[in-house]
């Protein structure tokens, strides 16, 4: 990494190109010696935090401000006010837009080798997040059917935790169309079911999204 950085950082590298060197020696790193689950777990979680941001980004800047992505807000988000948040938008679309489409083609990928080897637990927990990042790209109405498909069989498969994130999905749908009503009644099921596996983050976590919808 010494060496690295003294060859980055000599002369007058444009900052791009420092970032590509970095990501190349990383990315190289990573390969020869984190095992794949390892590298496949730091890959969602960066996906993870980009997501959060971004929405966290929009909500200084949109009119119409992207819903809260689900699962758990990460440990460490920037405080992005107006200013802050739109320099970081300028500065990671190109970044955010690759890790939007690579994760529909990674989801995608994963769903049909799950679907292939009969692995229906992992087609499940699968599909909340496929629904999750076809929200994200716009596609609404395909992400609602994608949840509920998701939420039919994470029920029939007893997995509370996976069916309370189906549910989020469905009710942030909702609450995008103008359905708040109908999308708290949601929330409120997702709450009862993080409060009776004692998910005491998660419960936190909507226990706040239903104090925003009040005021609201």
């Amino acid at each position: 990494m010494t060496r690295l950085a003294e060859h980055v950082f000599a002369g007058t590298r444009p900052p791009l190109e420092r970032r590509v060197l970095i990501r190349a020696y990383a990315y190289t790193q990573a390969v020869a010696l984190d095992p794949e689950p390892e590298r496949d777990c730091a890959v969602g979680s960066l996906l993870h935090y980009y997501a959060h941001t971004a929405q966290a980004a929009s909500q200084a800047t949109a009119q119409l401000p992207r819903p809260k992505p689900t699962g758990p807000t990460p440990a460490y988000l920037p405080d992005l006010r107006d200013s802050d948040a739109r320099a970081w938008l300028r500065t990671e679309r190109p970044n955010l837009d690759a890790a939007q489409a690579g994760a529909v083609d990674a989801l995608a990928q994963a769903l049909k080798i799950f679907r292939t080897t009969g692995e229906r637990g992992n087609e499940a927990w699968t599909l909340n997040y496929y629904a999750a990042a076809i929200a994200a790209a716009g596609d609404r109405p395909r992400a609602l059917a994608l949840y509920e498909q998701a939420l039919a069989m994470n029920q029939e498969l007893n997995k509370p935790d996976d069916e309370a994130i189906s549910l989020e999905g469905i009710a942030e749908h909702q609450l995008a169309v103008g359905d708040v009503s109908r999308g708290t009644e949601i929330l409120r099921q997702v709450l009862g079911i993080y409060e009776r596996l004692s998910m005491n983050a998660d419960v936190k976590r909507v226990q706040a999204r239903l104090t925003d919808l009040a005021w609201e």
